[in-house]
């Protein structure tokens, strides 16, 4: 048994009782344009499997343990590239105290997981390629490891504050250094401090943070977009959240999020953007366990010179700004069984770009099933 087991084993063997929770969704989609092409775009039908599995053991002295378990694949039936998979694995130790009439709690978290997908390039509708045409549509797939801990203390029933730090190492499946192109692997520390409030029908939520980032071999990048031989490239990530959540019935929730970030290098600024967004979102339960969801999210990203395709995501052009609606429905199969459902989606998405040919349209329906237990 490996020091992971040991650890795992070590606080499930004092667990006293424990939680199960699963979710199984599997839906079958058709896109209208599944690569995010300008024009000319082909339509797909796409099949998407997710799962979640969560398990709670209670500890002695207030403590909780929860492991738990997700992932997710999207398999293109009718286009030849474009599947993605991602992973996610997270185990939770929850400390709780007392402070008089006051509590705290200790949370420590471990994340580790996989993202793998095949880049389509916008322009050409074709897997990721260099300017000389070497395949690298493997280029953004990266494992990660990410160890947390939030400690926060409720001053009353409704407030509370937090502060939460974080580690993430990612290191990219292929860096392609064979093709002349940098390795994208990088650490990343991160606080936030957070402050939380909550009533009987209201919760808030406000938090800033900043994230240093350091890369492996990655080379400072010129006013032109050319490295600078001998430098080591850092980012400085400065960003902030503002929720605010609303029971307007027993059965009817609403809720506002605004979040912005701006990102710094150490160089001459060619890496530098920033990026403001907005997120609405409507939950109704019906009687019989039918609910209704409306969310709709707008963004603006820009920076002051176009990313290349070598950098650490696929986001490209000056200045990006989108917005995605979506509405989704869900009502039992059965009426003695609330745990098998039938679920519609139908969601929109469109983006402009200042470089057109990245701008694109796309809508989607979607039709399954979600089993939970």
């Amino acid at each position: 048994m490996n020091a992971v087991g040991k650890i795992i084993f070590a606080l499930t063997s004092f667990a006293t009782t424990a939680a199960l929770a699963a979710d199984l969704e599997i839906m079958h989609e058709y896109q209208s344009n599944p690569y995010k092409l300008s024009d000319d775009a082909p339509g797909s039908r796409l099949v998407r499997a997710s799962i979640y599995h969560q398990e709670i053991f209670e500890l002695p002295k207030k403590r909780e343990f929860r492991l738990s378990a997700e992932g997710r694949h999207d398999k293109l039936l009718d286009v030849s590239e474009g599947d993605a998979t991602l992973v996610k694995l997270r185990g939770r130790l929850v400390n709780r105290y007392r402070f008089g009439d006051r509590s705290a709690s200790l949370l420590f978290t471990g994340d580790a997981g996989t993202k793998r997908a095949a880049y389509i390039d916008q322009r050409t509708s074709a897997p990721l390629q260099t300017s000389r045409g070497e395949d690298i549509r493997e280029r953004f797939s990266y494992n990660f490891l990410k160890p947390s801990a939030e400690f926060t203390f409720r001053w009353n029933s409704q407030l509370s504050t937090g502060i939460f730090m974080a580690a993430e190492r990612r290191d990219y499946i292929s860096d392609y250094e064979e093709l002349g192109l940098e390795a994208l692997d990088y650490t990343e520390l991160s606080i936030q401090p957070t402050l939380r409030y909550k009533t009987e029908g209201t919760y808030s939520r406000a938090y800033v943070y900043a994230r240093e980032r350091s890369y492996d071999n990655r080379m400072i990048d010129d006013i032109n977009g050319r490295n600078i031989s001998g430098s080591e490239l850092q980012f400085s990530l400065n960003g902030f959240g503002l929720s605010h959540q609303r029971d307007i019935t027993a059965n009817w929730t609403v809720e506002a999020f605004l979040s912005g970030y701006s990102v710094q290098d150490n160089g001459v600024g060619y890496s530098n953007s920033d990026a403001i967004s907005l997120n609405l979102s409507s939950e109704y339960q019906f009687g019989n366990s039918r609910s209704l969801d409306l969310e709709g999210t707008c963004m603006r990203r820009k920076n002051a010179f176009s990313r290349t395709p070598d950098s650490e995501d696929i986001d490209i052009g000056r200045q990006r700004e989108g917005c995605e609606l979506t509405t989704a429905y869900e009502q039992p199969v059965m009426s003695e069984s609330k745990r098998l459902k039938l679920r519609v989606e139908i969601r929109r998405s469109w983006e402009e770009n200042t470089e057109s040919i990245r701008s694109y349209d796309q809508w989607a329906v979607s039709v399954g099933f979600n089993y939970r237990w």
